[in-house]
């Protein structure tokens, strides 16, 4: 647990998020409820003030939201954060340098890359 931060602002930001990306009504339901609770947990650990004010208003909107009203165009907040995943790179397959006809099976010879980590053997030395 990390000092100085509200656990709960961070887990009431993955609930809206999961709110946001459920695809049935009875998922997207509990999940507003659950921002809307953790929002009130993270108003209460915070001292009156702007942001104890803001979480209460943001659990207050889940709630809405949860009930099924629609909320306001002008008036809905952004989310603050949104959590965002990227895809490792995949590395493109390399074409064989030259095929090899050596009975069965068949050998594909490939060029051995151009620079190599330091300290490691090369193939041919391997061999």
């Amino acid at each position: 647990m990390s000092f100085g931060r509200n656990p709960h602002v961070a887990k009431a930001e993955t609930a809206e998020q999961k709110a946001e990306d459920a695809i049935d009504d009875i998922a997207r339901t509990q999940a507003r409820r659950d921002a809307a609770h953790q929002w009130d947990r993270a108003a209460e650990r915070e001292k009156p003030g702007k942001a104890r004010t803001a979480y209460e208003a943001n659990a207050e909107r889940n709630r809405r939201l949860a009930d099924g009203e629609e909320e306001p165009a002008e008036a809905a907040p952004a989310p603050a954060r949104r959590l965002v995943v990227e895809e490792p790179e995949v590395a493109a397959p390399r074409e064989p340098a030259e095929e090899v006809e050596a009975g069965w099976p068949r050998v594909l010879l490939f060029e051995e890359p151009e620079a190599k980590p330091e300290g490691l053997p090369s193939f041919a030395q391997l061999n």
